[in-house]
C-alpha cells in the first residue's frame, strides 16, 4: 500500500518461530526500501 510512507509488521518465521519485523516504505522518488529483522536483535 503507497498511500502509507512506512509500514512496520511482526510476523513469526515460518522455520524456526522467531518474530520478524518487517517494515516497508516508499521513498519520495518511489522507490522501495524493505528491511526484515528478528525482534530481538
Amino acid at each position: 500500500d503507497t498511500s502509507v510512507a512506512r509500514q512496520t509488521y511482526v510476523e513469526d518465521c515460518s522455520v524456526c518461530c522467531r518474530p520478524l519485523v518487517i517494515a516497508a516504505q516508499v521513498d519520495a522518488d518511489g522507490a522501495p526500501w524493505v528491511d526484515v529483522r528478528f525482534e530481538d536483535d
